[in-house]
């Protein structure tokens, strides 16, 4: 097998596992409320799972664990602010397996339990909605301090 031959080959087993991690990555993404675990996954994507782990960790920059739990955070956060579903409701809909576990990982992740985060957010959340129905085709999002500010009007108009 010749250099080139030898290169050719790598190029494409490196490009197949890319395809393959971002597979396993939209598949957890897809599905994170569900019961996800590193070694059903290698097993669903027949991959060693000790390579699956070393991987996904070098890709993503988290363990899977971390991942997952951020996504189901995240989750939370906008269904806490935006619904009136209790909090055991919630923990269970995005596959926390106890409100216990939920509220443990919402406070390391936030500093507060996720009662303190619906009273602080629910209203300013609410607000938010209804300024962009409002005022769809002029607004923006700060993405650094995550302020809703409106576009400045034009002041050729005025004259």
């Amino acid at each position: 097998m010749s250099f080139l031959e030898k290169s050719n080959d790598e190029i494409i087993i490196r490009k197949n596992n890319e395809n393959l991690f971002v597979s396993i990555v939209e598949y957890i993404d897809n599905n994170f409320t569900q019961n996800l675990s590193l070694k059903e996954l290698a097993k669903k994507y027949s991959v060693n799972y000790s390579y699956l782990s070393r991987k996904f960790k070098e890709i993503t920059h988290t363990t899977f664990n971390k991942y997952i739990n951020a996504k189901r955070i995240y989750r939370s956060t906008i269904l806490l602010a935006t619904t009136n579903d209790s909090i055991a409701k919630i923990a269970s809909d995005v596959g926390f397996c106890s409100q216990s576990r939920f509220t443990e990982i919402f406070i390391i992740r936030h500093l507060i339990p996720p009662k303190e985060y619906r009273k602080r957010f629910k209203n300013k959340i609410a607000l938010r909605e209804s300024f962009k129905n409002t005022y769809k085709d002029t607004y923006l999002v700060n993405q650094d301090t995550y302020e809703d500010i409106p576009e400045e009007e034009n002041n050729d108009n005025k004259k």
